[in-house]
């Protein structure tokens, strides 16, 4: 209840809640068939990827409004600053930066802290990426199988359709995830610029660059096998 009252009366912490329940991972109840291993971790991990760097601070946010309502019985003012603190913990838009040069006044520290953080995002990419492209390639084997068992009338248009469903799902969910991603990489940048200004030509502001540009190759690879995927579905004649 102490986090139900919070929700309700401080926006941000709202927002947090449905960016957690938003994340959650679910089979969609309007497809054929159970999802197969490869299509369940992209949507997995996918998760991480639809909230950018700075999100957590909304889900910070509500964990200070729940622990503010707590400390001090639900009153309006605890909430609010609970919820205050929170933002500034989860490191929302460009508290990121801040909330890093809070926790690592040395700078090389911070901008090694920083930098984990992108290879972490990176390392996560590969393993996306590779499901996500076992994926794609199951699904144009589905559309091809499609149109062949209706040309050769083993089932109506409306169970080539059917049976498609979660080609265009899956596509949905590339597509969503793919835009996190871009958001992703734009926020690094901002990051980026940030440490650069406070450590100027630093060879670890070099690195950074070097992991933002990692990044932007895999997201714009996996735009082009979405972008193939979604030409493939388009010219099918199942429609």
């Amino acid at each position: 209840m102490v986090i139900k009252r919070a929700a309700m009366r401080v926006g941000v912490a709202g927002l947090a809640l449905s960016v957690v329940l938003a994340g959650c991972a679910t089979t969609p109840q309007h497809l054929e068939r159970p999802l197969t291993p490869a299509e369940q971790r992209v949507r997995d991990q996918a998760n991480d990827f639809n909230r950018t760097v700075g999100e957590g601070a909304v889900l910070g946010a509500l964990l200070g409004a729940a622990i503010g309502a707590a400390a001090g019985g639900g009153k309006w003012q605890n909430v609010v600053a609970g919820a205050g603190a929170g933002a500034v913990a989860g490191g929302a838009g460009g508290y990121y930066y801040a909330n890093k040069k809070e926790r690592y006044f040395n700078e090389e520290e911070r901008l090694d802290a920083i930098l984990a953080d992108m290879r972490a995002d990176n390392k996560k990419l590969e393993t996306l990426a590779a499901d996500a492209r076992t994926m794609i390639t199951a699904d144009n084997a589905a559309i091809d199988q499609a149109e062949q068992d209706l040309a050769a009338r083993r089932i109506s248009v409306a169970q080539a359709r059917r049976r498609l469903a979660a080609v265009d799902d899956n596509r949905a969910v590339l597509e969503k995830t793919i835009a996190g991603l871009k958001e992703r990489r734009d926020e690094w940048r901002r990051t980026a610029d940030e440490a650069r200004r406070d450590a100027g030509a630093s060879t670890k502001v070099a690195e950074m660059e070097r992991e933002i540009s990692t990044l932007e190759t895999q997201v714009s690879r996996l735009q082009r096998e979405l972008d193939q995927l979604t030409t493939r579905r388009r010219a099918s004649v199942v429609g």
